[in-house]
Parts: C-alpha cells; structure tokens; sequence
C-alpha cells in the first residue's frame, strides 16, 4: 500500500486537484489516517482512503477565520504543489458540483493502475466505487526499417516492419524503433501530465541483463522513446530487452535486482511492469490468407491486395528481440533443359527461375555471442525458405552455410497470388522476413476452365488452380483434322488459313531486356513440315508428324509458313531457344496459338512449359 499513488483530476480542463504519494499512515500534524486499511474478509484485498481536493471552496478548513468570510473562500493548495489554476487573485475557478473528476491509482512496486470517472453531486464525502488494479494498456511497439538487397524487389523499402516478441532484426537494418503506447483500459488517454513508468533497453550478459543506452521516460499517449539502433551500436549482434517498472524516472527505478519469480521469470527485474507486446499468429494468418484467395475466387470486388499478418497484444515481462549479422554471399542456379543453367542469380534485376532446376544458396550468420535469458515463448530458430519448403538455419557464431539442392519443380503448383521468394525469418515471427530475394516465373495462360471457345483466357484464379493442378485435364482442343475450304487437304496440313485456333498467353517478367532474354517451349511437338503425304492411285493420304501439339505465332484463321519463326515462318520448334525479341511483346505478354493434330490418349493433360533465360 506504500507504493500505491492516488490521482484527481479535473476532466473539464485537466488539472491535477490531488496527489497522494503513497498510503502512509498519517498526513499533516493532525495524524489522520489515509487509508482504512486492507478487508481481509473481502474476495481480494481492498483498501479505501481519504483525500482532500485541490479546487474545493472552503469555509471551516481553509483559510483566516478573522477575516470575512467572502474572503475565505479560498483553495486548498497545500496538499499538491503541482496543482494549478486556482490562485485567489482573480477568484479561482472552484469546483462546481455537477463536474466529473478522474481518480488514478498507480501501484509503483508493479505499474498496475486503475482509474474511475465520477461526478461531483457534492463537494464533500464524495463517494468512489472500487477502483481495480490491473495491469497497465502499455504495448511496446519495436519496428524495423531496412531495404532489399537482391532479387525483383531490389531497393523496395520497408518501413515499420512490426517485429513480433522474440523476434528479430539484421544489424544491416536502417534503424529499429521502439514506441510506446499508453493508454486507459478502456482506450481512451489518460492526462499528460500523469507521473509514468521508466524503461530501458537492456542487452543480456552472462545469464542477466545490464543497461544498453539510457533509461527513458514512459509517458501516457504515444511516443518514440527510442531510434536508430543502426549496426546495433558497437556490439554487433545482440538479444536486446525493452524493460519497464513502475517508479517514475525521477523517483528510484530498479532495473539491476533480479529474481521476479521462479523459472524463466528468475532473470528479471524483481519489480518489472508487464507491457503488451505482438505476438504473430500464423494459423489465424494462412486462415485470413486463404479466405482472401476464396472470395477472389468467387470474383468478390474491391478485395485488398493482400491479407495482414495477425498479430495478439499479450503481456510479457518485457518486449525482447535479437539482432543477427546475415551476409547472403550467393545464389545460384543450376539444372533446366539438359542441364543448360549454371549461373549467379544474386545480382539480376530480374531473376527467372525456371522448373526443373536447383537453387543454391550460400550465406554466412552470426548470431549474438552471449545466450539469450529464457525464452517465454518457442525460442528462436531461423528458418530459409524458399515458397513453402523450410530449412532451418544454425546461428552459430561464423557459421558459414550452404544450402544446396532447393529443387524448384514444383514452382508450378503455386497459386497465381503465391509470391515467389527465398525468405529468411525466425518461426515463430513468419510475417517479420529478415531476409528476401524475390524471383518470377513465367505465367503461360489458356482457357483452363474451357468457358471462352476460342477466345482469350480470363487469367482469373480459376483457370490459375486448375493450371497448378496436373491432375486436371485444362483445355480441351479437338484435332484439327477437318478441311475448312473443301479443297481436300485436311486443315492440320493446310496453311493457307482455315479455323482458328486456342490462344495461349505468355506473361513476360517487367524489367527483362529482350534483346538479350531467350525463351524456350517444351512441349509435345508435330512438327508442321514433317507431315506425311501418301498417293496410291487418285486417293492422296495425310498423317500429320509425329507428336501432338503444334504452337504458332499466327493463329489458324490466317495463312502461316509451316516452318521455324527463326528463318522467317510462323511455327515455335518445341525444345528450341529463340531469341526473345523474335516474339511480339506487347505489355509484357506474347500471345501464341495451339493446334492439335491428333487425339490425346493419355487422361491426363498435355504439360507445356516455358523456359526464360534473361541473358547477362
């Protein structure tokens, strides 16, 4: 009860009209009690007290009774000298019955606070409901500011990057910046000028901690307490702790006796303030994600581009993070078509990683020498994945790693929404990447769900999931084995124009330079000038080439020359590499045709991959 500190307040203008520093026992000559005392017979402890206001007219109390009465109407002063606002000249502004005060207690032995708004029906006995002690609505907000290094989004910025409790930074990072937020339990402020807390950040040594720069002052509302911890200082990686207790800066703080309680609770101050900090919620977050991709799906309007991490304010003894060192030193590629791949991806502008091939990644981290005081939580295991699969990260000191055989195969299988990256993050803070090199795949889209005839696809999710899933058939084309103009040659060995045919549509990567790119397209070939022509007598037979597929840059309903686009003709020779500028890009898409030549026996659709090499 010592350490318990009463509040009044004048909500109309927000005066302090009464301090009380602790619930000592007497107060003045007169030994007046201020408080009752503890109810033992009470479901919890409960005490009251007893406090004279500043602002109130008095008569009896206060003031010379050898002068008139109208001039002892003056203000009781004494009991707070930092009230103001009611000198006696000009006549002070009294309380008025009818007006609301706000009374707050603070408990400085451990920050937890109550408050209560009443309404004055008198000035006198004023009666105060039971005021609970809680801990305080205090979160502890660490951000981190820093750029991508490499990849597609090279120099993307990323401002307030919410670091979740136990989370972590990069010493490479621009700044963390620490904020406070203070408020009531209800959410509404509380007085400017209400003594706080006192924090610190700390850094642990040796199984404890000790102070990393300055206490500082927590004061209702919200503030930036702290900024730039660039490199983190001098010491490099570090577990650094945002601490608080409840005396005010300019009473006695404790920081340095530990022993808070048993187990984990053992290293921290004995007398801490619990603070909110974020905790990330990775399945309420893949749930928000999913229910995002179904209402697209359902072709829902004015959808947000992207769903939010969740993250839950829950209380910690402190709000902890750790800085690493992370040098990503390579990343290469290896694989593709025969084996053709065998390149640094580390510093393209626009990296393209293609099926079939593997992704290696060479990296060195340093962790923080000294061990981090328990964990509350899971603890901190770094994870490097690569669009969905993981691969955990040891954090040893000048540990040098490399993470080979990152197969890519099954790029294909993402969702059109899936962005494509390698990241690097802790597990238990997914939605906080430490670490990211983003890379594109080309997008090849037909009329999957077979709703558009021979029109353009939708390239809505749709057709995307259907594209993934190579369980499903996609489009279906019926073999171009009719004679559209009744000359009796079939249509699959006529070219001078007849039906047309399915349109497929290639999504080329921004930024690619096209006189240096090449594409390839693997696919089911019948090649056009392989067709088989046989006369017996007046009957003349045609049986196309071998193969499937034919893939054109005109489509069927004009006349074609049946032979490679390379030496001036309109058909793409499967498993060939064409110099990307042989295309017509127009907005970042080229749009090709499909001819089929003869039935698919197999029930599952026929793949057609692309293969793009953005050249050096």
């Amino acid at each position: 009860l010592e350490d318990t500190d009463i509040y009044i307040y004048r909500v109309a203008t927000g005066q302090r009209i009464g301090f009380l520093e602790g619930l000592n026992r007497a107060i003045g000559d007169g030994g007046s009690l201020t408080y009752s005392g503890v109810h033992a017979d009470a479901p919890e402890a409960t005490f009251g007290f007893s406090l004279l206001m500043v602002g109130a007219p008095g008569t009896d109390l206060l003031g010379d009774r050898s002068q008139p009465a109208d001039n002892r109407l003056t203000p009781w002063r004494a009991s707070d000298p930092g009230a103001s606002g009611f000198d006696s000249r000009p006549p002070p502004d009294f309380l008025r019955p009818g007006e609301q005060v706000q009374i707050i207690a603070i408990n400085r032995a451990t920050g937890y606070i109550g408050s209560q708004k009443l309404r004055l029906e008198s000035l006198y006995n004023v009666p105060v409901r039971p005021i609970e002690l809680r801990p305080p609505n205090l979160k502890v907000i660490a951000t981190r500011s820093y750029r991508d290094e490499a990849g597609l989004s090279r120099g993307a910025a990323h401002d307030n990057q919410l670091i979740g409790s136990e989370g972590a930074a990069l010493s490479s990072d621009a700044y963390v910046k620490i904020q406070t937020v203070w408020l009531a339990h209800n959410g509404e402020p509380l007085p400017d000028d209400l003594p706080g807390y006192t924090g610190r950040l700390a850094i642990s040594r040796g199984g404890a901690t000790q102070d990393f720069s300055g206490n500082f002052a927590i004061r209702p509302g919200y503030h930036t307490e702290l900024v730039r911890l660039n490199n983190a200082g001098e010491s490099g990686s570090e577990h650094f702790y945002v601490q608080v207790v409840g005396e005010p800066i300019d009473g006695n703080p404790d920081f340095a006796s530990p022993g808070a309680g048993e187990g984990v609770l053992q290293t921290r101050p004995a007398k801490y303030t619990p603070v909110k900090v974020a905790l990330f919620d990775e399945p309420a977050t893949v749930e928000a994600q999913n229910a995002l991709r179904q209402a697209r799906a359902q072709g829902i309007a004015n959808l947000p581009d992207k769903a939010e991490p969740v993250y839950h304010w829950v209380y910690r003894p402190e709000m902890q993070f750790s800085v690493y060192d992370l040098v990503v030193r390579d990343i290469k590629l290896e694989g593709g078509t025969n084996n053709a791949f065998n390149k640094s991806l580390i510093d393209l502008t626009n990296p393209v990683i293609p099926p079939d091939s593997v992704i290696d990644v060479f990296l060195t981290l340093t962790g923080p020498d000294d061990d981090a005081l328990p964990f509350i939580g899971p603890g901190q295991d770094l994870v490097l994945s690569i669009a969905g699969d993981e691969f955990q990260i040891d954090s040893r000191s000048d540990a040098e790693q490399a993470f080979i055989e990152l197969d890519t195969d099954y790029l294909t299988q993402l969702q059109a929404d899936d962005f494509l990256s390698i990241r690097i993050f802790l597990n238990g803070d997914a939605a906080n990447t430490l670490w990211q090199f983003g890379f594109t795949t080309l997008d090849i889209d037909v009329d999957s769900d077979n709703n558009n005839g021979l029109g353009m696809p939708d390239r809505s999710v749709e057709e995307e999931l259907i594209d993934a899933d190579t369980t499903r058939v996609g489009k279906i084309l019926q073999p171009n084995v009719g004679d559209a103009d009744n000359d009796g040659i079939p249509n699959f060995a006529d070219f001078d124009g007849g039906v047309a045919f399915a349109p497929m549509v290639i999504e080329i990567p921004e930024g690619i330079d096209a006189s240096k790119a090449t594409l390839q397209l693997i696919y089911n070939a019948s090649p056009p000038d392989g067709v088989i022509v046989t006369t017996v007598g007046d009957i003349t037979t045609y049986e196309p080439a071998a193969g499937i597929l034919r893939i054109w840059n005109k489509n069927g309903s004009q006349s074609r020359l049946p032979r490679d686009i390379a030496s001036g003709g309109n058909y793409i020779v499967a498993n060939k590499r064409y110099a990307l500028d042989l295309f017509a890009i127009k907005n970042n898409t080229i749009v090709l045709y499909l001819e089929s030549v003869r039935a698919n026996n197999d029930s599952k659709g026929l793949p057609i991959i692309a293969d793009l090499d953005e050249g050096q």
